[in-house]
This record gives structure tokens, C-alpha cells and sequence, in this order.
């Protein structure tokens, strides 16, 4: 749960826990006790994790959804929020679509699939040139929205968009037993994910490994 509660912690969200310790519903931290802005963020999800913690997610898609909508303290969900639906009008969608899909901060791999293309692509370097193709293709495999209202639903638009404004990646490990070079893990998803931020904003993220 550390990774969920940093999210949460980033959106100025708090949990409410019952007398069993159960997480069973959300609460904004108001603005005068968070006393700074509410950040956003963008949640990439493993399809383990999606078909493991559905629930979690859609908690999250949830926190998103309740941070962006307030206006307390600076909102840099809803600045971002507001981008991206510009950016989704310009595209074709209309009004309704735009707005909620403008809202999506939880992506993956499409339902049903777990492996990531780029533990084949990159050691094949012989098949591709440019780091952007890398990027193209995380792009083209992570851009499926997930949360209470959409399952696996594909919005590259709007991933795309989400990109722009990333500054920093983070990669979290949550086992000892093997390390950043013992597999594929780090360059497929951060190292992908990284490049894609490359790709949209025109600036490499800050990349932790946590």
C-alpha cells in the first residue's frame, strides 16, 4: 500500500477506515490542513496489478476524480484536466466524451495481456533506430484507461496528452529478491515509460526507482 497511499498523499486525498481497519471510502484533505497544491499524477498499471487490485484501482480513478474537482488550494489536477480536454476537442470527441475521458489518469496494457512489448523490442536493436519507436510502441501498447466508469478502454489521445506534463517517473519494488539488472522490469516499463514522457513533453523525466 505504500505506492497507493503516495498517490494518495500527492492528491490530497485521505482514506476513511472502518472499525475493522478497512478502507471503505475516501476524503478530501481540505485545503487549509494540506496547505499546498493538489499534484497530479498518472498511475501506470501492470495488467497483474489491474486484474489483481481492481478494486484499488477504481479507489484511485476515484481520488483523482475528488481531487480534481476541488478548489480550495492550487489544482494542478484540474489545470491538467483542463489541457486535456482542449486537447481531446481538438481531436474529434465531443463535449461529454472529452470531459470524462479528460479525467482518466489510470492506464495499462489492453484487457488480457500482461507481457510488455519492449522486453523483446529493445534487445533487437537491429529492427529499430530511433529511441522514439520505442516510445511509439509503449505508447501503442499502454494507453488503455481503466477506472469506475471505463475497463481497458483505449484513449491514446488522451494518454498522450497525460504525458505532456509528467516531470518525474517512479518505479516501485516491493520484493529483495532481485534487484534493477536481475530482469526486464526496469527498462520495459519505467525505461518505456520514460521515453514516451521524452516523446510527448520534449524533456527527459526525473527517473527513481523507490
Amino acid at each position: 500500500g505504500v505506492s497507493e497511499s503516495a498517490i494518495l498523499h500527492l492528491l490530497g486525498v485521505s482514506p476513511v477506515w472502518d472499525k475493522k481497519d478497512n478502507v471503505v471510502d475516501l476524503q478530501p484533505i481540505p485545503g487549509m490542513m494540506l496547505k499546498r497544491p493538489r499534484i497530479d499524477v498518472l498511475i501506470q498499471t501492470s495488467g497483474l496489478y489491474r486484474d489483481s487490485y481492481a478494486k484499488v484501482l477504481k479507489m484511485l480513478d476515484k481520488a483523482v476524480k475528488m481531487a480534481g474537482a476541488l478548489k480550495d488550494v492550487e489544482n494542478f489536477i484540474a489545470k491538467h484536466s483542463a489541457k486535456i480536454e482542449l486537447a481531446l476537442l481538438e481531436n474529434g470527441y465531443n463535449k461529454e466524451d472529452a470531459k470524462e475521458f479528460s479525467q482518466a489518469r489510470i492506464f495499462g496494457p489492453m484487457p488480457g495481456a500482461y507481457v510488455h512489448s519492449l522486453q523483446n523490442l529493445i534487445p533487437s536493436s537491429g529492427v529499430w533506430d530511433k529511441d522514439d519507436e520505442i516510445a511509439d510502441v509503449h505508447i501503442h501498447h499502454n494507453s488503455f484507461a481503466y477506472g469506475e466508469k471505463m475497463w481497458g478502454k483505449s484513449l491514446k489521445s488522451a494518454y498522450k496528452s497525460n504525458l505532456k506534463d509528467v516531470k518525474v517517473t517512479v518505479h516501485t519494488t516491493s520484493s529483495k529478491i532481485y534487484s534493477m539488472l536481475d530482469n526486464d522490469d526496469m527498462f520495459a516499463f519505467l525505461g518505456g515509460l520514460s521515453l514516451a514522457v521524452k516523446k510527448e513533453s520534449g524533456d527527459y523525466p526525473e527517473v527513481l526507482v523507490a
